[in-house]
């Protein structure tokens, strides 16, 4: 095996260790602060509407109590969906790697292969981008209608 080759595979054996602790901090971690301030949001507005219902203040529209918990449930939704796909991204990664290595190692090319794993790995980061991203922006929006929400009963 040339110098070149062990050089590369040893930078991809690097490339795997790291994809690996990725994939495993998918799976252990969900987005701590987005579900947190949704769970937390869930709650706060469960609890302004049974104050509402307490102190015998009528709420204006049934669309004003509904959106933002469903925008807060939706935000987890998302995120967990996000770490999902995070996951496949990382475990493509890591088999895309590990083809890499072998085709240098046993001077077989694999391209059709390592190109369809390519295909899935972009596919799953693009699509775990927009979901981080349409999570960020449905918990703001249920920040804001929470507060609208607020200042309603007050």
């Amino acid at each position: 095996m040339k110098k070149k080759d062990r050089k590369f595979i040893k930078k991809l054996e690097k490339h795997l260790v790291s994809t690996k602790e990725n994939k495993s901090y998918a799976v252990k971690r969900m987005d701590i602060v987005l579900v947190t301030l949704s769970s937390a949001g869930i709650l706060f507005n469960f609890e302004l509407i049974k104050f509402a219902h307490i102190n015998e203040i009528r709420l204006c529209h049934f669309l004003l109590i509904f959106t933002p918990v469903s925008l807060f449930g939706l935000t987890i939704i998302l995120n967990i969906l996000s770490h999902w796909t995070g996951y496949f991204a990382n475990k493509y990664e890591e088999e895309c790697s590990n083809l890499e290595k072998n085709s240098i190692q046993t001077k077989k090319e694999n391209l059709g292969e390592i190109q369809t794993i390519d295909f899935k790995i972009k596919l799953y980061n693009k699509g775990t981008g927009v979901l981080n991203g349409t999570s960020s922006i449905t918990l703001i929006f249920a920040l804001v209608t929470s507060f609208i929400l607020l200042l309603t009963i007050f």
